[in-house]
């Protein structure tokens, strides 16, 4: 991912609507580019603080861990979530296959 690519990408992670394929690539960018990890964290202080107008004291440092790291099980959970429907529709192809079977063969 470039710059301009992460750049594009902010606000829907910020809105955790960030497409779960570009996430991994998302967050290796962050962590290796000086520039975008300082434009990450100015857009997710200030979303912060728009959402909590009351907060008086921010740790930015765990504020972004805590994003990366919901951000990151988010995309596990839903592979994880499609895995599974993927098996589920295997078993279920396979007793229907099985079920046509045993009944043309009776």
């Amino acid at each position: 991912m470039n710059c301009q690519e992460f750049d594009k990408n902010i606000q829907p992670f910020i809105d955790r609507k960030l497409d779960y394929n570009y996430m991994e690539e998302f967050v290796k960018h962050y962590r290796n580019c000086k520039e975008c990890r300082d434009e990450l964290e100015i857009h997710v202080l200030t979303s912060y603080v728009l959402q909590n107008e009351e907060v008086t004291s921010i740790n930015l440092e765990e504020l972004m861990k805590e994003a990366l790291e919901r951000a990151l099980e988010a995309k596990k959970k839903y592979y994880r979530t499609t895995i599974f429907q993927m098996v589920l529709y295997a078993v279920t192809d396979v007793i229907a296959v099985l079920a046509a079977y045993y009944f043309f063969t009776l």
